[in-house]
């Protein structure tokens, strides 16, 4: 099995492109598609399936839920967590701006804890005090924690609020009596973590791995180790949070992984306005499965399950839960 990876890619805007047309031409909508790796791929795809589409490659851009939101895009690939707390907030309101809804759920991202030999950390319960790479950005301070809810029951920590492109790494420290600013978060990139860990500067390394990286095989060949994230208090969360998802992680999902793993991770899940025109959610939906083989064959495409494509944290976009129904995945 190869690493899980690269439908992590923004799908940004189906909209109206507002720069200038020449005279004499006419306008075609825009499909602006951002990320890496596949992202190339998809534009190809679509722009050979929508001639009437003006299907653009855009830069890579953060995965995060509030371009979506606040109009800025009309699609992107967003980790489940950052979805489920976004349509939280939103409550049952109707569709409008700043509203979401899904398309389709994606691969599972799994948490990839790795730690320092000689650390004193074996597991996410050994942390608190320890300097560990969690996020890019400090904790405290960054922007993206936009405030989503966590319980009261959740490590008997009391009420809080965790968020960010996605909040997983959080929720698994809280669940084992943890708060975030009791590890020492240095913002950095895994790779950068990688290479202080080695230099016995830092302990361990925390991603959530939604796309290809050379990070866990440079990890393994320097030595560190990578840990399971399971237990009672994964447990716990788990039925507190049903979007969060078991992950095993077989010898050789890595190059240099001996040993097996047991993580959890969450669904990338592909996301619009809830406003977003039924009929072009509908043909972007059977575009996007029409497109799965060929995709998979061109680069590593793994953990995409068709028949689990509906099961997303928050409600279906019409056209694309009719898109679902025509073809039966419901069943």
């Amino acid at each position: 099995m190869k690493p899980v990876l690269a439908l992590a890619v923004l799908l940004l805007a189906a909209g109206c492109d507002r720069s200038p047309v020449p005279e004499g031409s006419a306008a075609r909508p825009a499909l602006r598609i951002a990320g890496s790796l596949l992202a190339e791929e998809l534009v190809k795809e679509l722009a050979a399936a929508r001639p009437d589409l003006d299907v653009k490659h855009v830069t890579a851009a953060p995965i995060a839920v509030d371009p979506v939101r606040t109009g800025q895009a009309d699609l992107g690939v967003i980790f489940a967590d950052s979805v489920y707390f976004a349509h939280l907030a939103e409550g049952e309101s109707e569709a409008g701006p700043g509203r979401i809804r899904a398309i389709s759920a994606l691969h599972v991202a799994p948490m990839l804890l790795f730690v320092r030999q000689g650390s004193g950390v074996r597991s996410v319960a050994d942390m608190r005090g320890h300097s560990a790479r969690i996020s890019p950005n400090p904790i405290e301070n960054d922007p993206r924690f936009s405030g989503w809810p966590v319980p009261k029951s959740l490590g008997g920590l009391g009420e809080g609020t965790v968020s960010g492109v996605t909040s997983l790494p959080l929720l698994v420290l809280l669940a084992h009596g943890t708060l975030p600013t009791e590890v020492v978060n240095k913002s950095i990139s895994p790779a950068e973590g990688v290479v202080e860990m080695s230099n016995g500067t830092l302990d361990a390394v925390v991603n959530v791995a939604f796309e290809a990286s050379p990070y866990p095989a440079e990890a393994f060949r320097r030595g560190h180790r990578l840990a399971s994230i399971e237990g009672p208090a994964i447990e716990r969360l788990r039925r507190t949070y049903s979007f969060i998802r078991p992950v095993r992680l077989p010898a050789g999902t890595y190059p240099g992984q001996t040993y097996d793993v047991r993580t959890v991770g969450v669904n990338m899940v592909l996301v619009c306005r809830a406003d977003l025109d039924e009929e072009l959610a509908y043909d972007l939906t059977r575009l996007y499965f029409a497109s799965l083989p060929r995709l998979a064959a061109k680069g590593n495409l793994a953990g995409i399950d068709p028949q689990q494509a509906p099961l997303t944290p928050i409600p279906l976009h019409d056209g694309a839960a009719r898109y679902f129904r025509e073809t039966e995945l419901f069943r």
